[in-house]
């Protein structure tokens, strides 16, 4: 079969290897979509960041590995000791890997697993293939209400639920969110679903703004104006109950702070590599408080029943591209050329 290997950085290639086959507890899944998002980007520009190059502690992968870890398909082969699955099922995987015996896990918290792996980057095989091999318990089944191209954005749209849960906002509440790529249009989905009407967007890529303003947000364009003063005027001088800063840079991070009300809160998703600066006298004076979120813990199934229902439309911001064009994919999308890309390894 096909698939995309990583070697190390801007060092991706299509290659022919085995198909994988299900062992006991497993799942082989052909493969309808796999997204492409921020990380992988990182990882083929500036990398290898999450890809590990020694043995994985839990895995005991090491580069080079087939990339892909927002990935949809249809079940294709049933290892022994599976109950509950058939082939044939569309199913979405969620690509966390977690040990379930140390501090976290026993705690419930499986994304801060001590030796946490994700599938596609520390598993011997990830989605960017024609077929990708998971444990059964990583899998969700898809009802049929809701269609492929959907189904395929709900990794990262689990990552966006679990920002928003990470700082609960009623209806009546005000957010800001720096950035309009897939997360941030995912965080005001999430929002949107949730009864939040009041949801500023800050992003400078025209194709971007309209989207997120076809989703109900106002938008500004931190190239034209000054975000925070905007920000200001808009929310008539309070600040927004919460920030979420989606992309990853210093003056982001700071417009946040500053866009933020008095006993709100910022929200960071971003793992950029940038040293960081903090105006802790503007965080002490006004008591906002900073977060962290990281990946998703438990929201696969809230995404899929969101789905449900139509919380994310996915027509005017997905596009696809065959296995074939996943470099050129790549470069489109570090350009800025296209907001959300799934790879599709069934076309030619």
């Amino acid at each position: 079969m096909k698939a995309a290997r990583y070697y190390g950085i801007q060092d991706v290639r299509l290659e022919d290897v085995p198909e994988p086959n299900p062992g006991l507890g497993e799942l082989q899944i052909a493969v309808s979509y796999n997204g492409i998002c921020g990380t992988d980007l990182h990882e083929y520009f500036d990398g290898p960041r999450t890809v590990p190059l020694t043995p994985h502690p839990l895995t005991g992968v090491s580069a080079p590995v087939i990339l892909g870890h927002e990935a949809i398909g249809i079940v294709s082969g049933v290892g022994k000791g599976v109950e509950g699955v058939k082939e044939g099922q569309l199913v979405a995987i969620e690509p966390t890997r977690f040990c379930h015996s140390c501090e976290q896990c026993a705690a419930g918290n499986h994304n801060l697993c001590d030796t946490l792996a994700f599938h596609g980057y520390a598993t011997e095989g990830g989605g960017l293939a024609e077929f990708t091999v998971v444990p059964s318990e990583s899998v969700y089944a898809i009802p049929s209400g809701v269609a492929e191209l959907e189904a395929a954005v709900i990794e990262p749209m689990a990552v966006a639920l679990h920002a928003v849960k990470r700082w609960p906002l009623a209806p009546g509440g005000r957010a800001a969110i720096f950035g309009g790529g897939p997360i941030g249009l995912g965080i005001l989905l999430c929002l949107k679903a949730q009864g939040v009407d009041d949801v500023i967007v800050i992003e400078p890529a025209p194709d971007r703004r309209s989207v997120a303003a076809g989703f109900g947000a106002q938008v500004i364009d931190p190239l034209a104006t000054n975000a925070v003063e905007q920000v200001r005027v808009l929310t008539k001088g309070r600040g927004a109950d919460v920030s979420f800063e989606t992309a990853g840079a210093p003056t982001t991070f700071h417009a946040a702070i500053g866009a933020t009300a008095k006993g709100g809160a910022v929200v960071l998703l971003t793992s950029g590599r940038h040293e960081v600066i903090a105006p802790l006298g503007q965080l002490m004076a006004n008591e906002i408080t900073l977060r962290t979120s990281y990946a998703y813990n438990n929201e696969f199934p809230e995404v899929i029943s969101m789905m449900q229902d139509g919380a994310f439309p996915v027509a005017t911001w997905v596009q696809t591209a065959p296995l074939s064009d996943l470099l050129n994919s790549f470069e489109l999308l570090r350009r800025g050329e296209a907001i959300k890309l799934l790879i599709d390894p069934r076309s030619k």
